[in-house]
């Protein structure tokens, strides 16, 4: 297998979705957002409020991640979608589960074995299930752990970087950042990547972080395009003015 065919298998259909997105654009402007897809927009971690409950059927023992995702990120990227998707979504640090074990370990200083939902991973994959990034074994989730402890020190000691700081700055890591879709009334909704380090950006209470943008609601669409084209009522803008989304067209 050359090097090309193995680099387009692994990463060719982000590029591949990127293009299409730029001619679905033209073909279809209502449908896709004026914004640059892979755009990293600056906000503070407590400012992601919510978090996606797409048939949600909370079991720790079940799966790591809470609900089905409904948005692919790469066939989905730069999509204004209307609807009541939106509104499926409940308190991120009520919900994600991410963020309740990385709180237990980091914040009340719990040994990993003492943690309940360390335990329940445990029993999954004593049963035959993966959890937790496909962990199938009990060392596995060991190995997890000591990888998530690795992480946590290196930000809190070194700060939160952004992947193409870390790995080099090409277009495919761009997709690997923290991915939020925004709400009819511009509140960020995790969607996925990065759970951890979501997670951890919080407990550290860490200022600002880059995230991608992955859909947006067409009703918040059209206040960035009034923004745009300078269409936007006074009391919108004012509103609306510092929210990180808007910074580019503001500006």
């Amino acid at each position: 297998m050359s090097m090309f065919f193995r680099f387009y298998k692994k990463h060719g259909k982000k590029y591949k979705y990127l293009s299409k997105f730029y001619v679905m654009r033209s073909i279809r402007p209502g449908s896709f957002t004026d914004s640059d897809p892979v755009k990293l927009v600056y906000v503070n971690p407590g400012d992601i409020k919510y978090i996606h409950l797409f048939n949600h059927n909370y079991s720790p023992a079940k799966k790591c991640e809470i609900g089905e995702r409904m948005f692919d990120k790469y066939k989905d990227m730069g999509r204004v979608i209307d609807g009541d998707w939106d509104m499926r979504k409940g308190d991120y640090k009520t919900y994600s589960e991410i963020y309740k074990l990385l709180f237990e370990r980091y914040q009340l200083n719990k040994a990993w074995d003492d943690i309940e939902i360390i335990k329940a991973y445990k029993s999954a994959v004593a049963a035959g299930r993966s959890v937790w990034h496909e962990c199938k074994t009990e060392t596995d989730i060991i190995n997890r752990a000591e990888k998530i402890d690795v992480l946590y020190n290196t930000i809190k000691i070194n700060g939160y970087k952004p992947q193409f700081l870390i790995r080099g700055n090409k277009i495919r890591h761009y997709f690997n950042e923290i991915t939020v879709n925004i709400d009819r009334y511009g509140n960020f909704i995790y969607h996925h990547s990065g759970a951890h380090r979501l997670a951890i950006a919080n407990i550290l209470t860490i200022g600002t972080i880059p995230v991608r943008v992955l859909v947006r609601h067409k009703k918040w669409q059209e206040i960035r395009d009034s923004v745009r084209i300078n269409t936007v009522s006074p009391k919108i803008l004012k509103q609306y003015y510092n929210h990180p989304d808007l910074q580019d067209v503001i500006s």
